[in-house]
């Protein structure tokens, strides 16, 4: 019955087009609509169920979705009995967790803990707090202190691991940062800098400049606490893993000369007792993460080759290496995997599992000393954090299609059990459908990009369209859970997600692919992807498309409007108007040079950068743009925006500058996030409205 009502209501719809000279009958069967859609409604509100008409408004999905509580930092205890992980989310949500993997269990350690690490006779838990380490025993259910601890707001990406056991479970090797002696401080009048790098990690932190403060290495007894500083000097110190045999650590640090403008990370060991230390590497490429194996005979590291490689962003896919206890015989067991490799384990002593990005999602995979690849997850999706048992269990914290990251045990490669959820159930029955397609670019390049539909597509035109453009440009959109998509399908409008040229995922070749080209090719993938789309799916409306992105996506969104008349508005957040200015305001000078081969006063390159910069081609847009940026933003600084909005102003296009304090590169708080969704939403709705009376 309700189908053939359904096909009624949309005949009747069809009826208010019709162009006809039977005027008799077109009157009577509209007089007759008209009265069934009375009956249905009137039958609808006594039953409490209400019919959906085919232009009826879509309840929209609450942006408490953006509230869900989601897992991360997994860590599976070595016997394989219970697991840890941390917890974001409210009051009631967030902290750290622990899972009694038989039992089902659950236990909430401390609301403010974090990056847990098991001990190796599985008894006890080490974590963090914002300034505390400390120890939870599992026969006393009791957490005591063993340290204190401090951060840094420097700029210092990709570390490893802060905490590591000994391998008699009896003492905790830390890493804390330390104040240097003669440096400037945010509170001198006036502050005298000295370092090439001064601004602050993308977090913004205490104030816009660094605390030039150094991480170093630090060791405490479990039993009586007595921490112990292990190394020393104007260096940074950290990634540790503590050696089999308790005898050393592995750790992370980048020895060049000037190590704020030559960003170099080399491995090196250190004596657990009298501090001497040994380097295990000198490549002009750089290391991340070594692990000993569980026999004490290697290490696993992953690594690049290319001599200038950015701190902030790497173009250059990093592969799985190893090399003997004292650092011979270094060699590339990854090389076959034309991925990126990230985040080595130990499965056993011949096998390491590593991270990777492939079309769109994590994938798992294990690789052994002979460079024998086999695939251990095939699922689509995001494995954020990954920790294996001594037996090959592994646990994960895995983001699907429906849900935030929840814990979950890997079972196979098609097989998850999921053993956390939120609860979305109710939410579900309004969420869109991710689907993929291929297409062909300007020369041919075959590019993948992501389409979130509303659940129920209706007829010819019906759907608004955002562009939604991912950062980097080494990063990627895939068919994973997107809060901000959903809330968008849940008004009828589609998102499409180009992974253009440049992203992770599809192989070496194609991460070069915005090489000394930034704003070109990568562009014309996404406006390919755009008729593509709206060629193959005809309910998407033409005359009403919006673009956004943040970062390298709102850098894209300004460049796009220069360029094309296609979209009815833009919000860029957080991107770069001006390649030239970028540089020498941002915190990470070696962006730019590792993505151009050379610094920008080298040959001609300032010409070039401009040559590419949006706000060079500024006098064609004609796209009612708003732009959203956090203050304390060192990655981009906020300076970009404000130079496009200064001179859309001068150029009479209608535009927003919406200012974050606080924040920095993207928005990380809760609130500011739901404010920013309910400001994007009522942009581009408004627009897209006007866009519509201009067509007709």
């Amino acid at each position: 019955m309700e189908s053939g009502l359904r096909t009624f209501i949309q005949r009747c719809g069809e009826l208010q087009g019709l162009n006809t000279k039977r005027v008799h009958y077109y009157q009577r069967a509209k007089k007759t609509c008209y009265m069934v859609r009375i009956i249905i409604i009137l039958l609808s509100i006594s039953s409490n169920t209400l019919p959906v008409f085919a232009n009826q408004a879509k309840p929209e999905l609450p942006v408490s979705l953006i509230r869900l509580p989601s897992v991360r930092n997994v860590a599976i205890a070595p016997d394989g009995n219970w697991v840890a992980y941390q917890r974001s989310g409210g009051a009631d949500d967030r902290g750290l967790w622990m899972r009694n993997l038989t039992s089902g269990t659950v236990t909430r350690v401390d609301p403010a803990g974090g990056d847990p690490v098991p001990s190796p006779d599985s008894r006890q838990l080490a974590y963090r707090t914002d300034e505390t380490i400390l120890v939870y025993s599992l026969s006393t259910s009791k957490s005591r202190k063993v340290a204190t601890w401090r951060d840094s707001n420097q700029l210092l990406p990709d570390r490893g691991a802060a905490l590591t056991w000994s391998p008699d479970s009896k003492r905790i090797a830390y890493v804390s940062a330390v104040d240097m002696p003669g440096a400037a401080k945010i509170t001198d009048t006036p502050m005298v800098l000295t370092r090439y790098r001064f601004r602050p990690n993308e977090q913004g932190g205490a104030g816009k400049f660094s605390d030039f403060r150094r991480f170093h290495i630090f060791i405490a007894d479990v039993a009586n606490g007595d921490p112990r500083q292990l190394t020393k000097g104007d260096v940074n110190n950290h990634s540790i893993d503590w050696s089999p045999d308790g005898k050393s650590i592995l750790f992370i640090s980048n020895r060049e000369r000037n190590a704020d403008r030559v960003f170099n990370n080399e491995i090196f060991t250190i004596d657990a007792d009298s501090g001497e230390e040994t380097r295990l590497t000198y490549t002009e490429g750089v290391e991340y993460k070594p692990r000993w194996s569980p026999d004490g005979q290697r290490i696993a590291y992953v690594a690049s080759r290319r001599g200038l490689r950015s701190s902030e962003t790497a173009m250059e896919d990093p592969h799985l290496w190893v090399m003997n206890a004292d650092g011979s015989e270094p060699r590339e067991i990854g090389s076959s995997l034309d991925l990126r490799q990230f985040n080595p384990k130990w499965r056993d002593d011949s096998t390491v599992v590593v991270n990777t990005y492939r079309r769109g999602s994590n994938r798992l995979y294990a690789i052994g000393l002979d460079s024998q690849v086999s695939e251990l997850t095939s699922v689509d999706g995001l494995f954020r954090s990954f920790s294996i048992a001594k037996s090959g269990e592994i646990a994960a914290a895995y983001r699907g299609s429906k849900d935030v990251a929840q814990l979950a045990n890997i079972k196979g490669p098609k097989q998850i059990e999921l053993l956390t959820s939120s609860d979305t159930a109710e939410a579900q029955r309004l969420f869109g459908t991710v689907t993929s397609f291929t297409f062909k670019s300007l020369d041919g390049l075959e590019v993948e990009a992501f389409l979130t539909l509303p659940r129920d597509l209706g007829g010819q035109a019906e759907h608004p369209l955002l562009v939604d453009i991912h950062g980097g440009p080494h990063w990627f959109d895939g068919p994973f859970y997107d809060a901000f998509n959903q809330i968008f399908a849940s008004r009828g409008w589609a998102t499409l997600q180009v992974n253009y040229r440049g992203s992770m995922g599809y192989g070496q070749s194609f991460a070069d692919g915005t090489f000394r080209d930034q704003n070109s090719k990568e562009a014309q993938d996404i406006l390919y992807g755009l008729r593509a789309a709206l060629t193959r799916y005809p309910q998407l409306d033409a005359a009403r498309v919006g673009v956004q992105g943040v970062s390298y996506g709102g850098q894209l969104s300004m460049w796009l409007v220069t360029q094309s008349r296609e979209f009815c508005s833009a919000v860029p957040i957080a991107g770069i108007s001006n390649l030239v200015t970028a540089h020498y305001l941002a915190a990470f000078q070696d962006y730019l040079p590792s993505e151009y081969g050379i610094y920008p006063h080298q040959e001609d390159m300032l010409d070039k950068l401009w040559f590419h910069s949006p706000l060079r081609y500024v006098g064609r847009v004609a796209t009612p743009t708003m732009l959203v940026h956090g203050e304390d933003d060192s990655t981009v600084h906020i300076g970009d925006s404000e130079q496009f909005y200064v001179a859309l102003q001068d150029l009479g296009v209608e535009t927003q500058l919406v200012r974050y304090p606080g924040e920095g590169h993207g928005l990380r708080s809760v609130e500011n996030r739901i404010d920013v969704i309910r400001r994007m939403i009522a942009w581009h709705d408004r627009h897209f409205k006007v866009c519509v009376q201009r067509s007709k």
